[in-house]
């Protein structure tokens, strides 16, 4: 019989990266008869997290489950709304130049009828010319138009008939995923790290607070945020940074009621792109977040704060605003050593689809399958890295894809992002690529991409990117099958409005409801 093993972690830092990770660990790591871990976070001041709201991506609904966090319980706690995805306004073309300048990138796959692909057929005009796609693969989009839910009252927890992620409080979630934490046995000491103890090796043997006695361990995950106190500071992994492909560096944020308490709350994203960045309006149950992210190269912190008070209307001038300033770019090293970097530590990048979470989420499915119970790290690193630095690259590729095919030549930074010298290389191969087949999934790597080749053709034709298929073989029956199937995804749209409740009404009623029982 093996001899057990306890590996004490000390994790860095009081925010959703940190608070998520005890969780995940605790859950993944602490119930192994053999060997366990014992978890520690340090936070700076206890009840962190920021006063604002955050989109997410479906995987979210996994993690929430594995910890035994129950929906009811994370909608009721975390002024939960729902998201089928996002809707992007004035990308493709500068504005008055065109009546069709939106697009929606919905979380629902693209439907294949007897396994027949619709995308090439969309793209030969049928049903006809002049429809998005997203209007006609899914019933999704019509659904999030009519601003229904994407699921039952009585469907159990995170199932649907559609797919979909989450709004969500920050600060709120910070607070449930710290109890939940507690109650997997996690212990915490509320105080701010000021020194980090590196032996001869250049391994970290514990960290110096400023009220507390030093604490030691075997592992360290810093969730310290941009400012990477572990990886960064004390083992000078270096960032690589994106500024000169990706612009945006600034966000200011405020909060806006309803015009009405009643008022229909969309089951989406807005993001409306303006002359030097984008706009996000997310609707909780009792407030609208809007966030304005710009690139402060390209437009004054007086002029986007104007663009953003016309966005928010004449009765909303006295809101107060926050500002966030951040460098984007990601350490291709974020496991060094004994301390990997978890979040914003190990990666910072605009959160025009909501990738924050999912991030956190990847790392921690990596570490958990790579976590070092025995005393060498350095081939496990490597690999954690090398999978890692490919889904931060690959995303960032699919973030620059929105700005870097668009139409718009109505301010420099329209123009600079469709300036080749800033677009990656990687992303120009995919490009020229798909100019005669559409994005397919031996295109990406399913164990590193957040992303799969279903969101990459919503951006892509969203956008108004041409596949010339023309030269494809096709079928008269096969052209009749995709026509019906493109009018029966109408009826299922329409189907779907008439019984999915209205957003508002799921949300309320599940406030009060534990339908994880049903």
């Amino acid at each position: 019989m093996g001899k057990s093993m306890t590996k004490k972690i000390i994790i860095v830092g009081g925010g959703v990266a940190s608070w998520l990770t005890a969780c995940y660990l605790g859950k993944s790591l602490g119930g192994n008869k053999l060997n366990s871990v014992k978890i520690t976070v340090i936070e700076p001041k206890e009840g962190m997290g920021s006063a604002s709201a955050e989109g997410t991506l479906p995987d979210i609904r996994n993690v929430l489950e594995h910890i035994g966090i129950s929906e009811a319980t994370f909608i009721r706690k975390c002024s939960v709304t729902f998201k089928q995805g996002s809707k992007f306004v004035n990308w493709q073309h500068s504005l008055g130049l065109s009546k069709v300048n939106d697009y929606f990138h919905s979380f629902q796959d693209t439907e294949e009828p007897d396994g027949v692909q619709l995308l090439p057929y969309w793209l030969l005009g049928i049903p006809k010319r002049g429809v998005n796609w997203d209007e006609v693969n899914t019933a999704q989009k019509i659904a999030a138009d009519a601003y229904r839910a994407p699921k039952l009252i009585s469907n159990v927890d995170y199932i649907a008939p559609l797919n979909y992620g989450y709004h969500l409080d920050v600060k709120k979630f910070v607070a449930l995923l710290r109890d939940t934490a507690f109650e997997l046995g996690v212990n915490c000491i509320v105080d701010r790290v000021k020194n980090t103890v590196l032996n001869k090796t250049g391994h970290i043997t514990s960290v110096a607070m400023e009220r507390n006695a030093p604490v030691s361990a075997d592992f360290f995950i810093d969730g310290t945020g941009a400012r990477a106190e572990l990886i960064g500071t004390a083992l000078k992994s270096p960032l690589k940074p994106y500024g000169d492909n990706l612009f945006c560096d600034t966000i200011i944020s405020t909060k806006i009621p309803y015009d009405e308490p009643d008022a229909p709350i969309p089951s989406c994203t807005t993001i409306t792109a303006h002359s030097a960045g984008w706009i996000s309006d997310v609707g909780l149950k009792d407030h609208r977040e809007i966030a304005c992210s710009y690139s402060s190269a390209h437009i004054s912190a007086k002029e986007v704060k104007k663009i953003l008070m016309r966005y928010l209307g004449a009765n909303n001038i006295n809101v107060r605003l926050s500002t966030k300033t951040f460098k984007t770019g990601f350490r291709p090293a974020s496991w060094v050593k004994n301390c990997v970097a978890i979040g914003e530590a190990g990666c910072v990048l605009e959160p025009l689809e909501s990738t924050g979470i999912s991030f956190i989420s990847k790392s921690l499915e990596l570490l958990t399958a790579l976590f070092p119970w025995g005393e060498n790290t350095n081939a496990t690193a490597a690999q954690y890295n090398e999978l890692m630095a490919r889904c931060y690259e690959n995303t960032f590729d699919f973030i620059k894809l929105h700005y870097c095919i668009s139409k718009r030549r109505d301010s420099d930074f329209w123009i600079d992002n469709v300036n080749t010298r800033s677009v990656p290389a990687s992303l120009k191969t995919l490009l020229h690529r798909w100019k005669f087949r559409t994005p397919m999934r031996f295109d990406f790597d399913k164990n590193a991409d957040i992303f799969t080749e279903v969101s990459w053709q919503y951006v892509l034709y969203g956008m108004g990117f041409k596949t010339d298929m023309s030269s494809r073989p096709r079928s008269s029956e096969c052209i009749a099958s995709a026509r019906s199937a493109f009018i029966d995804i109408q009826q299922k749209g329409k189907y779907a409005c008439k019984k999915l409740p209205s957003h508002r009404e799921l949300i309320e009623a599940l406030q009060t409801k534990n339908f994880s029982k049903v």
